[in-house]
């Protein structure tokens, strides 16, 4: 589970590609196997944004932004 169910953030349309921004990571009382093994983010099409699979999630922009065209987003994130 995560700390908090819903999260906004802002980012600047004029940020380069490659911008990295780290993620809550969800809390687990299980280990091993049963543990969180991955994050997944959903959806995966029509999105600048990548997840970068690392020990927390990190999202990371991969195209540029333009309010123009697109104003927001709404993802979310898995765990797994």
């Amino acid at each position: 589970t995560f700390k908090q169910s819903f999260i906004k953030l802002s980012i600047a349309e004029n940020v380069p590609i490659g911008y990295e921004i780290p993620l809550e990571s969800a809390i687990d009382n299980d280990y091993g196997l049963y543990s969180i093994q991955n994050y997944k983010l959903h959806p995966i099409i029509n999105n600048p944004f990548r997840l970068i699979q690392t020990n927390k999630p990190v999202l990371k922009l991969i195209e540029p932004l333009d309010r123009e065209l697109k104003s927001n987003y709404l993802l979310q994130l898995i765990a797994d």
